[in-house]
């Protein structure tokens, strides 16, 4: 009671304290929220990539992906690879767009406008425009939607401007490649060098002691010796930022308990399937996929699905059945022979509230209808002419109405019904959402069987208190084992699966078996995780994941700690270099290479017709710094010892043969140049990127 009289007499004070609160809870929101606009997800050569405009291209992006797939979603998967692909884009934009204002580079209209309609029309553009039922290509398809591009829907427009902007960008970067290519000059000297790498050769007599005749445990390795190689080849040794990272993942299965419930509730789901009278509502109510009215013909229906449907008789109820985590149950609503393919030509007569141009009223359209099927009765070979006159589809002007051959059932429902009942040869008229039809069936294929099913899915999961004994498990595993041993030796104790994946880059989004990793590759990359830290547990899509942090790689030059074990072999090369320079240094000055060969307990090789530009000694591989000195030798000299690749040599020179004399070099000039022009159009952009500063802060908001 005191403490109540308490608040009683400072309920002013609390009222002022608990506003101030709130009205801090909101600020605070209405300022992140600010902030979180002008936050940037990256920068390109000093330009900021705001997240609000890198959101905003991820979002268009992703409605195009919608209405090209036909999907109301996209999974998170899709989703990733749109943000990379958004992202990859926005990059090429900003910094070739600097290199082609530099040189003046552009696209004209009138050079646009021929890629789209002219002669030899882009190949984005007969991609885009190919009949798919033909395989064609209609250059007059292209010109009549072109011209009615103000009367499609904005979808559609919006597809064709950005097919619009890829063509722009593919000719910009073929014109700024070819300018570099075409620019390119080879003098007479390097072509006559050439020419003589490829023609001139010498044969040579070589002692060889290959490095695996020294035992490795003659060899012992220092901190010194790592240093010295490490500090000698520094520049092999760059890295992009990644990581190493192993993990357990707990998968999520269906205990017996389970599926004892799983198995009622489908029974019990079976059983009220058969008593329903309306089957298509149940399906939309009590089933983990949609209703289809759709037609199928055999070998389109799932595995078992297909041969239990094709094998009832309409009204028949297919009994529950397991596959690929997913219990199906059927009935077969009915069954029919029909063609798979039409063709056909229509007229549309659209009208007020019916389709995009409707403006006469309905009694009118059908009055129109109904005359235009007379006429085409009287005159078949009309209808084309009275088409391209009087129907409100846009591309009857250009195709007379020809519809071509269309699947059973890709027309909306009322069309397609009207030439399934219809015969070839007919003129009809029949009423859809988009107007008044008038129908000419000009072709069918043969009838084949079809069945129209109303199925029921369920699928198979987990119940709640699996998840929660699981995840109960993943977290005991993971906050007993905070550190890399403790991991491991959990890992060995529990008999867990660990796997393991190196070099993680920070924008992937997958690791083996999780198809969305993003928070765990966001927390090896948070500043916080250090080398050896073990996560809490990640909920990727219902499995659950503990990881641990093995490697941390920055970007730039390699720490020699990093990389000690992967240059060891190297190390360990030189190091039985050092043993066997030494060994032949006592023999060096000799003046026969037989003696050489004796005296180290060797042999002598006779090697033919090597040449510069192909640096190969045959047994022991590429040696280009032996071929290399192999050419500046005299016949007959015998060389110091050298320090290949596979072996330390002494080599002697048996013979020169020069490069026979050429009138001119022209076909080395025009090999040099095509050499050099692939590699403008593979390395080009590469090498534009390489020197361009690109900040990418996306993994600290995906």
């Amino acid at each position: 009671m005191a403490i109540i009289g308490k608040i009683q007499n400072h309920y002013k004070l609390i009222v002022v304290i608990i506003g101030i609160a709130l009205a801090a809870f909101i600020l605070g929101d209405f300022l992140k929220k600010n902030k979180s606009t002008s936050q940037y997800v990256g920068e390109i050569n000093g330009e900021k990539i705001r997240g609000n405009v890198f959101n905003s291209k991820v979002d268009e992006a992703t409605e195009m992906r919608k209405q090209m797939t036909g999907s109301a979603n996209v999974t998170s998967q899709e989703s990733f690879g749109i943000r990379e692909s958004v992202w990859n884009q926005m990059v090429s934009e900003l910094i070739m767009q600097k290199q082609y204002d530099q040189l003046g580079l552009d696209v004209s209209k009138e050079e646009l406008d021929d890629m789209v309609s002219g002669k030899n029309p882009h190949p984005y553009i007969v991609q885009n425009f190919t009949d798919p039922r033909t395989g064609k290509f209609d250059p007059k398809m292209v010109k009549q939607f072109v011209d009615n591009l103000d009367k499609v829907e904005p979808a559609m427009r919006q597809r064709y401007q950005m097919i619009l902007k890829s063509i722009k960008d593919s000719r910009m970067a073929e014109k700024y490649q070819n300018l570099i290519a075409s620019a390119y000059y080879v003098p007479r000297a390097f072509a006559k060098k050439e020419y003589l790498s490829r023609n001139e050769h010498v044969s040579l007599s070589a002692v060889a002691l290959r490095y695996e005749t020294v035992n490795d445990k003659q060899v012992t390795l220092t901190d010194a010796d790592y240093e010295k190689y490490y500090n000698e080849n520094k520049n092999r040794f760059e890295q992009e930022a990644s990581r190493d990272i192993d993990y357990v993942v707990y998968n999520v299965k269906p205990s017996d308990e389970d599926m004892k419930a799983i198995n009622a509730d489908v029974a019990q789901l079976y059983s009220e399937f058969q008593q329903s009278k309306d089957v298509a509502n149940f399906v939309n109510t009590r089933s983990d996929v949609r209703y289809d009215s759709s037609w199928v013909k055999k070998g389109t229906l799932p595995g078992r699905l297909d041969t239990l449907a094709f094998s009832s008789t309409p009204g028949t109820f297919i009994a529950p059945f397991s596959e690929k985590d997913l219990y199906t149950m059927a009935k077969v609503v009915d069954m029919q022979t029909r063609p798979d393919s039409i063709k056909a030509s229509h007229i549309l007569i659209s009208f007020q509230g019916a389709g995009a141009a409707g403006k006469r009223t309905k009694e009118a359209a059908k009055k129109l209808a109904d005359s235009l099927q007379g006429a085409v009765k009287k005159n078949i070979k009309a209808f084309g002419e009275l088409a391209a006159k009087y129907s409100d589809d846009p591309s009857a002007k250009t195709n007379g109405g020809d519809l071509k051959w269309f699947q059973d059932g890709s027309m909306v429902p009322a069309f397609n019904n009207a030439c399934i009942r219809g015969s070839v040869g007919d003129v009809i008229v029949a009423e859809s959402p988009y107007g008044y039809h008038v129908i000419n069936i000009t072709g069918k294929t043969a009838p084949i069987k079809k069945v129209r099913l109303a199925i029921v899915a369920r699928k198979i999961e987990a119940g709640n208190e699996t998840f929660q004994r699981i995840y109960t498990d993943a977290s005991s595993f993971s906050s007993e084992n905070q550190t890399m041993a403790a991991f491991e030796n959990a890992v060995k104790k529990k008999g867990l699966n660990k796997r393991t994946m190196e070099r993680v880059r920070p924008n992937e989004g997958q690791l083996p078996g999780i198809d969305n990793a993003r928070e765990v590759i966001r927390w090896a990359y948070n500043e916080k995780s250090e080398k050896g830290s073990v996560s809490s547990v990640f909920d990727c899509n219902g499995k659950y994941v503990v990881a641990c942090l093995k490697q941390i790689r920055e970007k730039g030059i390699a720490p020699l700690e990093q990389i000690k074990s992967d240059i060891k072999p190297l190390v360990m090369r030189d190091k039985k270099a050092e043993i066997l320079l030494a060994k032949m240094e006592k023999v060096a000055g000799s003046k026969n290479i037989a003696q050489i060969a004796q005296q180290l307990a060797s042999k002598v090789d006779t090697i033919q017709n090597i040449t510069f530009a192909s640096p190969n000694i045959p047994f022991y591989g590429r040696e280009p710094y032996v071929v290399g000195t192999a050419f500046g030798l005299k016949k007959g000299e015998i060389s110091k010892p050298i320090k290949g690749e596979m072996a330390v040599y002494f080599i002697k020179i048996d013979e020169v043969s020069p490069a026979p004399a050429a009138k001119d070099y022209n076909n080395e000039k025009t090999v040099v140049a095509n050499f050099f022009r692939s590699r403008v159009y593979r390395e080009v952009y590469q090498a534009i990127l390489d020197k361009s500063t690109i900040k990418d802060n996306r993994i600290l908001f995906y």
